[in-house]
């Protein structure tokens, strides 16, 4: 069994966004010898002008491009760029709230990201799979003020069958 990249947290649209989204994502991945690539497409297209509480959540695309090397039977290391864009906040949230802070304003949401990742993947255990991958951010235009970001770990235990 081969060892190939994950998805990073830039495909993983907002959950309960109140809104009726268009999710979408294509990918394309191949291999030759100990060598992978792959590429995927995805966008998160929002239909509501605003959902039940008086906003909407931004558009969101996002783009990666993936090569992995198969170390050993068991073992690959993965390089991986990944691109979004989100667009920020539409609309207003009507509930009583206050505005203390940058995230708290709409246009301080979103902007353009670009993060370099550096991966490895092990199958163990009859067909389980461990995932590491480091990311760090090499570019990034914030909409409005936002804390800039750090670099990541994420990790990831799966099963394919």
């Amino acid at each position: 069994m081969r060892c190939r990249p994950g998805r990073g947290r830039e495909n993983a649209p907002h959950a309960r966004s109140g809104t009726w989204d268009f999710v979408s994502s294509l990918t394309y991945s191949g291999e030759a010898g100990v060598w992978g690539w792959g590429a995927q497409i995805g966008a998160v297209l929002r239909f509501n002008q605003l959902n039940d509480s008086g906003f909407r959540y931004g558009n969101q695309h996002q783009a990666n491009l993936w090569v992995s090397r198969e170390l050993t039977p068991w073992l690959s290391a993965s390089l991986r760029l990944a691109g979004a864009t989100q667009d920020i906040i539409n609309g207003h949230y009507d509930g009583a709230h206050n505005h203390t802070s940058p995230p708290d304003i709409q246009p301080n949401y979103g902007g353009d990201f670009i993060d370099v990742g550096l991966g490895l993947n092990a199958v163990v255990l009859d067909g389980y799979r461990i995932g590491l991958e480091a990311t760090l951010p090499v570019y990034e235009r914030v909409n409005g003020f936002q804390q800039a970001r750090e670099a990541s770990l994420f990790a990831s235990w799966a099963r394919a069958f």
